[in-house]
């Protein structure tokens, strides 16, 4: 079973506002746009959110995606993860998405997740030489995974596993496009 784990917990510090809740073309919020396109491709998907966000929490309890708090998100994006991941030790992959990241393609992370199927260990998308996100994760990385803290997230991970990684290539200019300031949303 392949998890799919959006992580929603950040602050929006240079952002102003919670640019989650932010509106792209055709209305819709930037972590709902992110959570759509990963939950379409995975067999289950879980929300990470921050304990306060009840304006983010209603948004995903309407349409019935998800969500976990992670009461430690506030100490940095490996808390998010290593709670997400002990919320879905079960799963035989973890495919781990930004939800300020809602400009990557759907078939991105369908390539991603059928990467994870036929047995890369670590794959991610990547463009120029460099990989972006979303990034998945095998079982075999649980015990490294629900030990993340701070804010770097699993790039140690990749790091210590350079030689597990398998990425991908592809012309997919949403895996390095995040939104950190308005000018970042793009609007057709």
């Amino acid at each position: 079973m392949i998890q799919g784990i959006l992580l929603a917990a950040g602050h929006s510090s240079r952002y102003g506002s919670n640019k989650l809740l932010e509106s792209l073309e055709g209305g819709m919020p930037v972590a709902l746009v992110s959570a759509l396109k990963l939950k379409e491709n995975v067999d289950r998907l879980l929300v990470v959110i921050k304990p306060e966000d009840e304006e983010l929490k209603a948004l995903f309890d309407k349409l019935e995606i998800e969500t976990l708090i992670c009461d430690r998100s506030s100490l940095g994006i490996g808390e998010s993860i290593a709670c997400a991941v002990r919320a879905s030790h079960d799963a035989s992959a973890w495919i781990i998405a930004l939800a300020d990241m809602p400009y990557i393609q759907s078939e991105t992370i369908a390539t991603l997740v059928n990467m994870m199927r036929v047995g890369a260990a670590i794959s991610a998308p990547m463009l120029k030489g460099r990989h972006g996100h979303p990034v998945g994760f095998k079982q075999t990385f649980l015990d490294e995974l629900i030990q993340l803290t701070g804010d770097e997230g699993a790039r140690s991970i990749i790091a210590a596993h350079k030689q597990d990684f398998a990425g991908f290539a592809c012309q997919d200019k949403g895996i390095h496009r995040d939104i950190d300031f308005p000018s970042d949303i793009i609007l057709h």
